[in-house]
């Protein structure tokens, strides 16, 4: 069946990018499987959108802001020692980076360059690839463009996944070449792939979105992004828990100190006393109290 691959392969499978993530019912089975944990057949048109679409989206947001929290706070696992390796950790999810490390980890141990040749300006790469569980040696092209800036491989791993096979970063090692170039990294299998507004409270169904509510919200949304930013560095966040707690005994101050001027006589010594005043002026004393 592999050596008469060209006469099958082009029946199920075309050379667009990333074509073979998508299948032909992946989207409605998707749909299905995500929206029928909160809804059901008996649902009207109104409870499905002001419900269980709602649900949806709301339990979608809380799995990606917990794999965003998880990205940040876990400590990855580097087995190549190459500089490489370690951007790859900063560019991409933490499952995806695990994919990835796969193939350096393979580019590393299992591939080498058996011959170079330059045709019409470009650097030709003959990479021998030994699979240790058939014992077959297999071999791969890989084509570099100093002119167009571009490097590709006869395997076609990034055309049909999106991320860099192991024959091009075993090239990338004979370069001496420790970062993954930009145009090769994926939005989709990046970390925090999704906008920040996405999370925001305006934009969810059901919530007050009066002048004053809308301020709240984006105070909180203010705070989420500021904590983000200093997640995973100690001493940023000291520096920002520092600054937090000035401010607060900043707007206490102001807020104590104009309770004061507002206030009257009585509740004053209402406060003091820590009694409640009914009215306007002190209640008479009681003539039955003994001195």
């Amino acid at each position: 069946m592999y050596n008469i691959k060209e006469v099958w392969v082009p029946a199920y499978f075309r050379e667009i990018p990333m074509s073979c993530l998508m299948k032909t019912t992946s989207r409605c089975e998707s749909s299905n499987s995500a929206f029928k944990v909160n809804s059901s057949w008996a649902n009207t048109l109104v409870q499905f959108f002001f419900c269980c679409y709602d649900s949806t989206l709301e339990s979608q947001r809380y799995r990606q802001r917990v794999g965003d929290f998880k990205a940040d706070d876990r400590a990855h696992e580097f087995k190549s020692g190459l500089a490489i390796e370690k951007h790859c950790a900063l560019l991409y999810s933490p499952a995806i980076f695990v994919e990835v490390r796969k193939e350096i980890l393979k580019g590393l141990l299992h591939c080498y360059t058996t011959g170079v040749e330059e045709v019409d300006g470009r650097k030709v790469y003959t990479v021998t690839h030994l699979d240790k569980r058939s014992d077959v040696v297999n071999e791969f092209t890989v084509k570099v463009d100093p002119v167009e800036d571009t490097t590709t491989c006869s395997c076609n791993l990034w055309c049909h996944i999106g991320y860099l096979c192991r024959h091009i970063f075993c090239v990338f090692r004979q370069t001496k070449l420790d970062e993954i170039p930009a145009k090769y990294v994926v939005s989709r299998w990046g970390r925090h792939v999704l906008p920040k507004s996405v999370f925001h409270v305006e934009f969810r169904y059901g919530v007050d979105l009066s002048p004053v509510s809308l301020t709240r919200n984006t105070l909180v949304d203010c705070f989420s992004e500021a904590l983000q930013a200093v997640m995973g560095d100690r001493a940023a966040m000291e520096d920002f828990i520092e600054k937090i707690k000035g401010w607060t005994k900043e707007l206490n101050d102001d807020r104590r100190g104009k309770r004061v001027a507002e206030a009257t006589e009585s509740q004053v010594m209402a406060d003091m006393l820590g009694v409640v005043v009914e009215g306007s002026s002190p209640s008479p004393p009681n003539q039955n109290a003994k001195a």
